[in-house]
C-alpha cells in the first residue's frame, strides 16, 4: 500500500520490479484468482510537524519540516510539496497543515489532522483527487489489478470517495472500460459502538 510512498506509480524496489508485479498478476489470473491491491489516500509519510502551540489561523507558526530526519519528500507531483514555509507549497495546499489528532470525536480532526503523525493529505484538493484517480487507474490498466482494499476510509471525506470511485474518470468507470464489471472496493473502518448502541455500525454503513 501507499505508506512511505515516494511515487504512487512505482513498485517499491524492496519488493521487486513492475515486471515482477505483472508476472504475479498473470500467474494469479491463470489460476482463476484475483489480485487485490492495498491502497491509501489519507496519508503517506512523516514529512512535517509542529513544535509548540498550533495556531489554525497561522499554520506556518511553529511548523517544522521533518523530511530529513524521517524520510525524503515524495518525488511525485503534487505530493512533493510538503513544506508549509515554501510559498509555492503553501499555496498548492496538497497537505492539511495540521498537528496530530487529539480529539477523535471531532469530524474536523478526523478528516484533516494527522493520524499517527503521518502528514495528512488534503483530499478536498482537486489536484489531489485527480492525481489519485490517475495513479490507481494506472495500476488497473498496467498490471490488471482486480480490486482495491482501501486503508483508513473514515479519515477521508465522503465527497472524495464519491469523486474517486464514481466520477466519469473514476475507478468504476475505468473498471468497466477494462471489462472488469464486478470490480471490488472495500475499506477499513476501525469503529466500535457503546453497548446497546449502533453509532459505530452507522458510521461504517455511511461509507
Amino acid at each position: 500500500h501507499g505508506y512511505w510512498a515516494r511515487n504512487f506509480k512505482k513498485v517499491d524496489e524492496h519488493y521487486g520490479t513492475l515486471e515482477d508485479y505483472k508476472a504475479l498478476s498473470a500467474a494469479l489470473h491463470q489460476k482463476g484468482m484475483y489480485l487485490i491491491q492495498d491502497i491509501v489516500v489519507n496519508h503517506s509519510g512523516i514529512f512535517f510537524g509542529y513544535q509548540g502551540e498550533y495556531d489554525p489561523e497561522d499554520t506556518a507558526k511553529n511548523f517544522v519540516l521533518l523530511e530529513q530526519s524521517f524520510q525524503a519528500a515524495p518525488e511525485m507531483a503534487p505530493f512533493n510539496r510538503v513544506n508549509r514555509l515554501n510559498p509555492e507549497h503553501a499555496e498548492a495546499g496538497i497537505y492539511n497543515w495540521t498537528p496530530g489528532t487529539s480529539n477523535y470525536q471531532s469530524l474536523e480532526q478526523q478528516f484533516t489532522y494527522q493520524l499517527g503523525n503521518l502528514s495528512d493529505i488534503n483530499t478536498k484538493n482537486p489536484a489531489v483527487i485527480a492525481a489519485f484517480k490517475d495513479a490507481y487507474r494506472w495500476w488497473m490498466t498496467e498490471v490488471g489489478v482486480d480490486a482495491f482494499r482501501i486503508d483508513t476510509v473514515k479519515y477521508v471525506e465522503h465527497s472524495f470517495w464519491q469523486q474517486f470511485l464514481h466520477d466519469q474518470d473514476g475507478i468504476y468507470a475505468q473498471a468497466e472500460a477494462l471489462g472488469k464489471n464486478h470490480f471490488l472496493t472495500f475499506g477499513e473502518v476501525f469503529e466500535a459502538s457503546k453497548p446497546f448502541d449502533t453509532e459505530g455500525e452507522s458510521k461504517v454503513v455511511s461509507f
